[in-house]
Order: structure tokens, then sequence, then C-alpha cells
């Protein structure tokens, strides 16, 4: 199958038809995201104090760490004077980011409703959409058969819920090679994270064969592996149910909270700061390092190629 090919036999949609109409999606309707601006350290203590209160309602878009001037974050309409009034108080400026955070969901949908599917059944797979994780599975595996010499894809372990954790590795064959690691989609609700490493991916191998030359060097020179991916289970629970959903989807002992922080499951320095120990939290950090399957799964393949690393590239939204 020839690059034509692959955009143009795209039929696989279909499958999101029961996706869009779910009756079981959570709304936002009147929430609003704020941007606030600490301007001294009582401030700044504030935010921190709210972030890592577990009773607390406020969502941190971005977390209040040290030299982070703008921190935005979701308000519940019934919190919004009362939040008013304490950042007053504490010499915090707001402006209000997005007013209704239901309609911006809303508008991101209709692009992909029953009708939007319906109309794209018979159009290319567009790298500038976001896609269910069963569509992107396809595409990926349709890439190796497009660019067999320069793609191979393969699983390097399951989710907690058994979805495949599909990794891509772009290189031309011959001798060992620097290696470069790049995932995406740690957290479930970042979209832009893998549609970004899939337009990554498709450009380093069109780019290739096409003869852009930066490409070609970069591609002869070093073996890229990339994670689309890496947390499949949240990721498809953001399409499902909660568009606002963070964290995996494991079962956490003792608790009837779902799922963890991926990005806080990791060894090096665990639960030293910025995490909880609370599984209903939005920064769970799991019950010890590795905990989950996503992160060991990374982890041990990782280890086990330790010699070809020559950079880790982890892709978040700001």
């Amino acid at each position: 199958m020839g690059v034509k090919d692959l955009y143009r036999t795209w039929m696989f949609l279909f499958i999101g038809f029961a996706y869009y109409s779910n009756c079981n999606l959570t709304r936002y309707d009147q929430y609003q995201l704020w941007r606030v601006r600490p301007t001294n350290v009582h401030g700044f203590n504030l935010l921190h104090k709210m972030a890592v209160n577990e009773a607390s309602e406020v969502d941190f878009w971005t977390l209040p760490v040290k030299n982070t001037s703008n921190i935005d974050i979701l308000v519940h309409p019934n919190l919004q004077n009362y939040l008013k009034k304490q950042l007053h108080d504490a010499g915090i400026k707001h402006n209000v980011i997005i007013d209704d955070l239901q309609k911006n969901i809303e508008k991101e949908r209709n692009t992909i409703s029953d009708e939007g599917v319906r109309k794209r059944q018979k159009k290319p797979f567009k790298l500038s959409q976001y896609h269910t994780y069963d569509e992107i599975q396809w595409f990926i595996n349709n890439l190796q058969t497009s660019y067999p010499d320069k793609c191979t894809v393969f699983t390097i372990g399951k989710s907690a819920d058994d979805r495949n954790l599909t990794l891509v590795k772009i290189g031309t064959k011959g001798k060992m090679k620097p290696a470069i690691w790049m995932d995406c989609g740690v957290h479930a609700r970042e979209w832009i994270s893998p549609a970004t490493c899939l337009y990554l991916t498709f450009r380093l191998l069109d780019d290739y064969q096409r003869g852009n030359t930066a490409v070609i060097d970069l591609v002869d020179h070093y073996d890229l592996y990339i994670l689309p991916l890496a947390n499949p289970d949240g990721y498809e629970y953001t399409w499902t149910n909660t568009r606002l959903w963070r964290k995996s989807r494991s079962r956490n002992r003792k608790s009837r909270c779902i799922g963890v922080d991926l990005n806080r499951n990791w060894g090096y320095r665990w639960m030293e700061g910025g995490a909880s120990q609370t599984p209903c939290s939005d920064i769970y950090a799991g019950a010890k390092p590795f905990s989950e399957p996503e992160t060991k799964a990374i982890a041990d393949f990782i280890m086990k190629h330790q010699y070809k690393w020559t950079a880790y590239l982890t892709l978040h939204r700001l």
C-alpha cells in the first residue's frame, strides 16, 4: 500500500459512531478556565495549597511551581464568586480565558459527531483532526505497510484494560545507531500530544521518502522510537465518558477511585514532591514506583536497550 492508498482507504471511522452519541459524557456547563498570576509569596503559597489539597474542587491545568508566572485553573461555577474574593484578598490577578468550557467541548465534538464521522468515512485520515484509540492503531499499522524500509511497528506491553502500547521505530537498516525516545499521551485529556506524535511520525517517514535532506540526515544517523499513546485507556475514556480525565484507568486497592497519574509513577524521585498518595487525586503517584503496566512496559523497554539512548522526549500540553 502506497502513500496515496493509505490516505484514500480510510474506512475505519464507522467504529466511532458509538462514541459520540454516548449519553454518559460528563458536562462542564459554565465551568470557567482562569489564568491566575501570583505576584507575591503569599499568593503563590495559597495556590500551591489549593493544588495539593485533596478536597479542593479547583482543577489545576498548570501546577504552581517556582518561576511559573501564569497558572491555568478550571473553576466550578459554584466556586467562582468565592474564589474571586480569595484571589483578590491574596493580591492574585486573574483573567477568564474560557467563559463556558462546555461550549468549547461541544465545538470540538462537532468535528467528531455522528454526522461528521459519516462524512469522513470516504475521506483520508486527517492528521489535523483528533482520532480514537482504534483509529490511531489503524493509522500506525498502515504506516509500516507504506514505509516498510524505514518503519517498524511493535507492541511493548499492555495497558491496565488490555490495550496495546504500540511503538513505532523509524530508522534505516544496518548498523546499530544512537536512539531517541519520544512518548505522547501520558495525560489522557491532552489530545494535542498524541496528535502531534502522529504528525511528527508521518512527516519523518514521508519527508525522508520525498528527499528532505535534514530528515534523511537525522534518520540515517539515529533510530527514533515513538510511542504515540502511552495512556490508551485514559485517552479512550476521554472520548466515551469524561473529556477532562487525566489519569490511567487501573483499579486501586482499598479505594473506589480509578487511575494513576502515569507522569508521577516513575521511579526517579518518586513521591518527593508535586504528587499525591491519595488515589482520588489527579496527581496520585500510584502505590509504588512503576506500579502501572504502562510505565513498567516503557521502563522495561528502555532499560533493555539502555546503551543506545541519546535523548528522551515526552510531549505534554503546556
